[in-house]
């Protein structure tokens, strides 16, 4: 198909490309200077774009951090809270010192020598019953 003359040509064409599409021959031409500005001003442009997409992300941040955070009155009853618990294992911890019966070393170590003597027949038994010397239904 041959191209049509610009003075029977429409304002836009679709016949190349299947959208339409203005007829390069309606502008002016523009000189390399210009292009080579225009070319500048989209890189400033794209520079100070990529800056305030920073510059937001940084604020979108400290924003979902902010809104995460405890408020005022949220922590002081928080503080509050946890004194009260501690004042409670103060006590707890004073009525512990105060109590007359101790473990004395020996009863310690009485029961220690106890507790490796069940856990050893333990192990015995669990080997026997894993090498198949006892069998639950005779």
């Amino acid at each position: 198909m041959a191209p049509v003359p610009p003075h029977q040509a429409p304002a836009l064409c679709c016949l190349s490309l299947g959208f339409p599409c203005p007829w390069q021959d309606q502008f002016d031409t523009v000189s390399d200077a210009d292009l080579q500005s225009m070319d500048a001003k989209i890189v400033a442009l794209t520079a100070k774009v990529q800056g305030l997409q920073q510059s937001c992300r940084h604020m979108e941040a400290e924003l979902k951090e902010l809104t995460s955070a405890l408020t005022t009155p949220e922590m002081q009853r928080e503080v509050e809270q946890l004194k009260a618990e501690c004042a409670g294992y103060t006590e707890r911890l004073r009525g512990i010192r105060a109590a007359p019966a101790r473990v004395t070393p020996a009863e310690k170590e009485q029961v220690h020598r106890e507790q490796q003597r069940y856990c050893r027949e333990w192990r015995m038994r669990k080997r026997l019953v894993s090498d198949g010397a006892v069998c639950r239904n005779p």
